[in-house]
């Protein structure tokens, strides 16, 4: 299959996605005819439930999570016991010291400054993107994770979602929550809102 871009050029198309009362993937390439994986142990209890195809479906999904907090690095650990194996995990913000109480893969070392660093600067390897995707790598080494730093509008960043067979949206960022949403009227992708209330 081909798709014709706004310039007018094709684009080959390598999955298509039909969406009803499941989500079901449909490699159009190659992958097509590649057997599915042995059933991994790890997975024993899922596969009772889903099945060998369930799982090989689960396998396969292309994952997107918007927002790397406490809701969505919940998320992500989730997505990645379950076995998913193509994750895109999209934030823009610094680990603070206060998100240690509620982000899953984070500990107090992460908290740590150098002595002489300034507190605006924001280092590599305190990204919260690449905090979870260091947890969830630990999680299942097979999947590949792609940490994207930046803010969800921005046109370099959202284009990482346009393959994705689910998002979910985890922030409270209401541009980013408009943009998500925006994707997926006009792409037909699904997209899970997630969030937390509080009653106090």
């Amino acid at each position: 299959a081909r798709a014709w871009t706004p310039r007018g050029f094709p684009s080959a198309i390598s999955d298509m996605i039909v969406v009803g009362r499941s989500l079901e993937t449909i490699p159009l390439g190659a992958d097509q005819s590649a057997p599915a994986r042995s059933a991994d142990p790890a997975f024993d209890r899922q596969i009772r439930a889903l099945g060998p195809d369930g799982q090989e479906r689960l396998r396969r999904a292309a994952v997107g999570i918007v927002g790397v907090g406490g809701t969505s690095s919940a998320t992500a650990e989730q997505v990645a016991r379950l076995g998913v194996e193509d994750i895109v995990l999209i934030d823009k913000d610094c680990f603070e010291p206060s998100n240690l109480t509620r982000m899953y893969g984070s500990f107090s070392a992460d908290t740590a400054r150098p002595r002489f660093a300034p507190a605006f600067r924001c280092r590599r390897n305190r990204l919260k993107v690449d905090i979870v995707a260091k947890h969830i790598a630990r999680i299942n080494p097979r999947a590949r994770i792609l940490p994207v730093h930046g803010h969800v509008a921005s046109t370099s960043v959202v284009g990482h979602l346009l393959d994705r067979a689910v998002i979910f949206c985890c922030t409270d960022d209401h541009w980013g929550l408009s943009v998500v949403n925006q994707i997926a009227y006009q792409y037909m992708i699904p997209v899970i809102n997630m969030g937390v209330r509080i009653d106090a």
